[in-house]
């Protein structure tokens, strides 16, 4: 089997993902910040061992952290600066995370993890490997959400990111899978995080729904995996 930590196919495109956030006149500052937490990840084994995608280990710590369907969980660090307004409104910021997954795709070892999740400059959301590759795996797809003063819960479908079908199909050895990937569900997040007081200056609202909406049209001009 090859061990496969830094892929050289992603290329000029992920070279070229360095803004997280939307750009945006700053406004008031947040109310609320996400102070720790568990953002636990359920992968679709049914669709993806098909494909040659098999789930191989994770870090000791992502494996505690699993919980029902969820097979691995990854603890939200100090460095986390994810800032919103009451309503989930005038998002900011990346939800930083450690542990890791290695995964077996096509007889190559890939380890990702330490994930980032933010704010795509399009509106959307993406789940970030800042471990190894550097490259945006999935976009995710807000499916329900709540707050209160000391926490949220935030649950959403994860979908291959274009960036990560393009991995995909390389390591997989057939160019075909690229679009067909792209857009295809193929698990789940569920973010439980506790907050604290915000303090920084935010853009102008936008809002969880927003987001949402902003990707709908890119997401439905995906072909989904069946």
């Amino acid at each position: 089997m090859n061990r496969y930590l830094v892929p050289g196919v992603l290329g000029a495109a992920t070279a070229a993902i360095v803004s997280t956030m939307p750009l945006a006149t700053p406004a008031t500052a947040a109310e609320f910040a996400v102070d720790s937490g568990v953002t636990r990840v359920f992968l679709d084994f049914d669709v993806l061992n098909p494909l040659g995608i098999n789930l191989l280990t994770a870090s000791e710590d992502a494996l505690a952290n699993g919980m029902g369907e969820f097979q691995v969980g990854f603890d939200i660090t100090d460095d986390t600066d994810f800032m919103f307004d009451d309503g989930l409104t005038s998002p900011m910021g990346t939800i930083r995370h450690t542990g890791s997954v290695t995964l077996d795709i096509g007889g190559n070892e890939v380890t990702g993890g330490d994930f980032d999740i933010g704010l795509r400059d399009s509106g959307g959301i993406f789940v970030r490997d800042t471990l190894t590759t550097g490259a945006i795996l999935f976009d995710f797809e807000p499916t329900s959400s709540a707050s209160d003063e000391s926490s949220l819960a935030l649950n959403g479908n994860l979908l291959v990111s274009p960036e990560f079908s393009g991995l995909l199909s390389e390591l997989l050895a057939d160019p075909t899978l690229g679009p067909t990937l792209t857009g295809a569900a193929v698990g789940r997040a569920q973010v439980d995080a506790d907050l604290v007081g915000g303090a920084a200056s935010v853009p102008e609202p936008l809002g969880i729904v927003g987001m949402m909406l902003a990707g709908t049209g890119a997401i439905a001009s995906r072909r989904w995996l069946r």
